[in-house]
């Protein structure tokens, strides 16, 4: 008479037992702590980094200011200065305070200006973020500097906050009436024509 084999549960649970016996399954155990502590170790490190550059990033774009206006050169100087505005409040700073809130304060100031000193002759819709000299920034420009504004509205009170708020209803105004017949967003602040999709992308962002 044959004798009875054991089955697979059982070999299994024995094999278990075994190596719990032998002090396998701790020493396991220990080998994940260990993976883990080193990949807690790896994320501290790569915070700090990308911590310390973006202190740099922030220090940089900080030192390009200049009476509100940020970059060397009038270029895209529309564009230039509401990203550079967006990316010192996504940091921790708002208008008027933080590390950099004078900056912050500075760079919103030479947008607001853009609207409100606008020339009596400009063909331009009102409420258009317009400089002389940048022939770059465009719809582009608008929907950056409208984005850049808005968020800044969020922190800010009393007059500052009127003022804020009065520019962007006109340069959302102005961006309702520069929808294309296609009903996207071309690279000037006109209703004819057709659209081009990251002016359109960029518009719709300082919509939202």
């Amino acid at each position: 008479m044959k004798p009875d084999r054991p089955n697979r549960r059982t070999v299994l649970k024995a094999g278990a037992a075994g190596l719990a016996a032998g002090g396998l399954v701790p020493l396991l155990t220990g080998s994940s702590a260990l993976a883990r502590d080193r990949a807690d170790a790896f994320e501290r490190r790569l915070e700090e980094r990308r911590k310390l550059a973006i202190h740099r990033g922030c220090r940089f774009l900080a030192d390009q200011e200049n009476h509100g206006r940020f970059g060397k050169t009038d270029k895209a100087v529309v564009a230039l200065t509401s990203l550079s505005v967006l990316a010192l409040m996504a940091h921790g700073s708002t208008d008027g305070r933080g590390p950099y809130g004078e900056k912050v304060s500075k760079g919103l100031n030479f947008l607001i200006e853009r609207v409100t000193k606008r020339q009596k002759d400009l063909s331009w819709h009102e409420g258009y973020f317009y400089h002389p000299n940048d022939r770059s920034s465009r719809m582009h420009g608008q929907g950056f500097a409208t984005l850049a504004l808005a968020t800044a509205l969020g922190s800010s009170t009393g007059r500052r906050y009127r003022e804020i708020r009065d520019v962007l209803k006109k340069a959302v105004a102005c961006i309702e009436q520069s929808q294309t017949v296609t009903g996207g967003f071309g690279y000037d602040p006109v209703s004819s024509g057709d659209h081009e999709g990251s002016v359109t992308v960029t518009v719709a962002q300082g919509l939202r």
